[in-house]
């Protein structure tokens, strides 16, 4: 019986003990604090806490939270890691604020947000650990948010300017305030697109996959100036329409139109690129290829349409082509009328001798200033009244008479 009484005395001070810890162990597990570590700093780097006046220098063992504000000298640079290994980088001159960490064990999620006043941030959020995580990264005039992603967001001090690279994966913008925002996805250094947002609350989605070269490119509002590039890896680029408005290519002024749910494959030269008119409401996917091809100029495919080339329909499985001194004629149109100016000098130049050209046994170049052995009296408008004798052994002392007599004997000085 002690034995028993025992036994369940120890149960009953296991249950007591596990009543006080697991709770905290639960809590301790569903709310662990989020805190950034500071790795591959240089140069100059420092901090500054909630409720302090003072900047000091940022070491390796702080751990970064929310309220703590972070600035980069010239030639400084450092990153703040995340514990699944995704990072925020500043370089140099760089201002940004920790607003918001957040993480949640229990439901494996993250936010973390952050605000740039000046300078470069990129990020690289990776999903190792979370099912949902999100990054925001706001400026003055733009919020964009991240989920699994790789992006550059830069601001220049002072003159309003943001500049929003996607890298890899999705981010979502929004347009806030006035200012100039221009955003880019891109493949790699030399290909990808470029545009600006337009007006206020713009709201868009731009999807960056490198391994498959695709942008694709959703939402409402007004963008402008939407030029993609290619560089030296592809010389094809379908665009493919799924938004409700339609979309204008064009290329050295030639216009296509794709209506919705149209496709169209652009071949064109390296280096080169597109330009597209976007209004409303969008939705648009980009696929950047390298293809063999006999043509070295334009040529537009339709995947599927009918589709629109200047006016003219093309049907599906159809295509137009123009060749390469058609789209150089076109694009440099602006600046035909002073290639003109020489061309036009250059066909007067004859005229002063354009009655008698050499014959066809004549030696002389074309053009040549020598004696013009001219059997015509038009040539000649002179009567020659100077008295001065003349080698032609046929002269006579009367004027001369310029039709017959020496028709080859030239007028020497």
């Amino acid at each position: 019986m002690k034995i028993k009484g025992c036994h369940n005395c120890i149960l009953a001070l296991w249950g007591w003990l596990c009543f006080l810890i697991v709770p905290g162990m639960w809590l301790s597990a569903t709310s662990a604090e989020a805190t950034l570590t500071p790795q591959a700093m240089s140069g100059t780097v420092e901090v500054l806490l909630p409720g302090e006046q003072a900047w000091k220098p940022l070491t390796a063992v702080m751990q970064l939270k929310a309220g703590d504000q972070i600035r980069t000298s010239p030639g400084s640079a450092v990153e703040l890691w995340f514990d699944d290994g995704s990072l925020v980088r500043l370089e140099e001159v760089t201002l940004l604020v920790i607003t918001e960490l957040e993480v949640s064990i229990a439901k494996k999620t993250r936010i973390a947000r952050f605000s740039l006043q000046k300078g470069v941030v990129s990020a690289k959020i990776t999903k190792l650990g979370f099912t949902e995580s999100l990054c925001e990264i706001a400026t003055d005039s733009v919020v964009v948010e991240m989920k699994f992603a790789e992006v550059e967001v830069k601001v220049l001090e002072g003159e309003g300017q943001t500049f929003v690279t996607a890298l890899q994966g999705e981010l979502d913008l929004v347009k806030t305030r006035e200012g100039e925002i221009m955003v880019s996805g891109m493949l790699d250094d030399q290909e990808g697109m470029i545009f600006s947002l337009a007006q206020i609350g713009t709201k868009i989605r731009l999807g960056v996959q490198r391994i498959v070269r695709k942008i694709v490119l959703e939402g409402e509002g007004s963008i402008q100036g939407l030029r993609t590039m290619l560089g030296d890896n592809d010389n094809t680029l379908k665009v493919d329409n799924a938004g409700t408005n339609p979309v204008e290519v064009a290329y050295s002024g030639i216009i296509a139109r794709l209506d919705q749910d149209r496709a169209a494959t652009f071949g064109i030269p390296r280096q080169g690129g597109l330009l597209l008119n976007l209004v409303g409401q969008m939705n648009i996917a980009l696929w950047y290829k390298d293809r063999t091809t006999q043509y070295e100029g334009l040529y537009v495919f339709a995947d599927k349409g009918p589709i629109y080339v200047n006016g003219k329909m093309i049907e599906t499985g159809s295509f137009e082509y123009w060749a390469s001194d058609q789209i150089q004629g076109t694009s440099r149109a602006l600046a035909v009328p002073q290639e003109k100016t020489p061309a036009a000098r250059t066909l007067t130049q004859p005229q002063e001798q354009p009655v008698a050209p050499p014959p066809p046994d004549s030696g002389s170049p074309q053009g040549s200033r020598e004696p013009t052995p001219t059997p015509t009296p038009t040539s000649t408008p002179t009567p020659m009244p100077t008295p001065r004798p003349t080698p032609t052994p046929t002269a006579t002392p009367k004027l001369p008479s310029p039709p017959t007599p020496t028709p080859a004997s030239p007028i020497q000085p």
